[in-house]
């Protein structure tokens, strides 16, 4: 499913994610901005492979203990990105800096990583990646349901939402 879900992301734009702190240097936070460190990095990939790899399967940055976060830019796109951003979750202000940053969506992981959270800033490439799942998930004989709202409570629970 994992490398599902990349594809419909990657033919959508570039994938940034967490990937690695260096050993910290001596002096190495910047002046006035003390969540800027040059010892950590975003990785960059329109790789699906290398991709999946980076964001399920990374030591640092567990995809089960939450520990990732990823940003949909532009196509060919290189974002600024800083550590900071590993906070999305605690600090809903990150979006809107995200969106004005040119990040066109953020997969985040949910419960235990079973469940994935797709967050876009625009309805376009939300429907164009919603399309991709659909189609690639039929292409492998399975099924793409995407829930929200309401919808979602009752998919995790088994009902149909009625009830």
């Amino acid at each position: 499913m994992a490398i599902l879900l990349v594809d419909a992301l990657a033919r959508n734009g570039t994938l940034s994610f967490a990937a690695e702190v260096h050993p910290r240097a001596s002096g190495t936070l910047l002046t006035g901005k003390p969540w800027l460190r040059s010892d950590f990095v975003w990785h960059t990939s329109a790789s699906s492979e290398e991709a999946v790899a980076g964001i399920f399967f990374a030591d640092f940055f567990s995809w089960n203990l939450r520990g990732q976060v990823v940003c949909l830019g532009k196509a060919g796109a290189h974002l600024e990105l800083s550590e900071r951003f590993l906070q999305l979750t605690s600090d809903p202000s990150l979006f809107g800096e995200l969106e004005g940053m040119g990040v066109q969506g953020i997969l985040l992981p949910g419960v235990d990583g079973d469940v994935a959270g797709l967050y876009f800033f625009n309805a376009a490439i939300a429907s164009a990646v919603r399309g991709e799942l659909i189609s690639l998930a039929a292409a492998a004989g399975g099924q793409c349901v995407v829930a929200t709202g309401p919808a979602f409570g009752a998919q995790l629970r088994g009902s149909s939402g009625t009830d």
